[in-house]
């Protein structure tokens, strides 16, 4: 499965937690990493600065729709 910002499929702000999701393709697993990868944005976690080697929502090559890396959990911890 190929990810990556050349096409708009999710969008987050966390300027003020909204948050809009245009599903753009046919894929129940595409749809549940993008969800969680634009909540994870609300929530504070950044954009492909992850832990290497690590399964995470915010990693573009990523099959996971529910694993963070140190990295991102960290980032959403220090929102709190």
């Amino acid at each position: 499965m190929s990810r990556n910002h050349s096409n708009v499929d999710g969008l987050a702000s966390s300027n003020n937690m909204d948050m809009i999701v245009a599903f753009t393709k046919d894929d129940e697993d595409f749809r549940k990493w993008i969800t969680a990868h634009e909540i994870s944005h609300l929530l504070g976690a950044p954009d492909n600065r992850c832990t290497p080697h690590d399964e995470c929502v915010m990693r573009y090559t990523t099959e996971s729709d529910d694993r963070w890396c140190a990295n991102c959990i960290n980032a959403i911890r220090s929102r709190r």
